[in-house]
């Protein structure tokens, strides 16, 4: 006979009502892709982005707000230094936080391999971000 023993865990979700992205907007395209593979990978991680057209979005009375500002410099004719930075707030809109990144690439390969390099930047931030959201 076999006996099987089962927990249950209690999932805890952390809920972030205002995102902003900035830093992308001269392409649509990577904003797109990048907020596409943020959502994903948050939710695989109880992370939940909220937006207002949620049923529960009035309830929900603990949440985070989160910033993120990404800029393009040039460094040579073929590289480009990509700076990521996170900024966490509370809900009363104090910062309780921040997470940079930093890294450069390839010019040219930058539109080919977007989605790789948003779940790179997105997953190497995730162990920063939680401690951030779980203080």
């Amino acid at each position: 006979m076999f006996y099987y023993l089962l927990i249950l865990q209690k999932l805890i979700i952390t809920y972030i009502k205002n995102l902003e992205i900035s830093g992308l907007k001269n392409d649509k395209k990577l904003k797109n892709i990048f907020n596409q593979t943020l959502r994903s990978i948050f939710s695989s991680n109880s992370l939940k982005i909220l937006d207002e057209k949620d049923d529960n979005y009035s309830d929900i009375k603990k949440y985070s707000s989160l910033k993120i500002n990404f800029s393009f410099d040039i460094i040579e004719n073929e590289r480009v230094n990509i700076r990521v930075i996170w900024e966490i707030f509370n809900e009363k809109n104090q910062l309780i936080g921040s997470i940079k990144q930093e890294n450069i690439i390839k010019k040219s390969v930058i539109q080919y391999v977007w989605k790789e390099i948003s779940t790179k930047i997105i997953e190497m931030s995730l162990t920063e971000l939680n401690m951030i959201l779980n203080l």
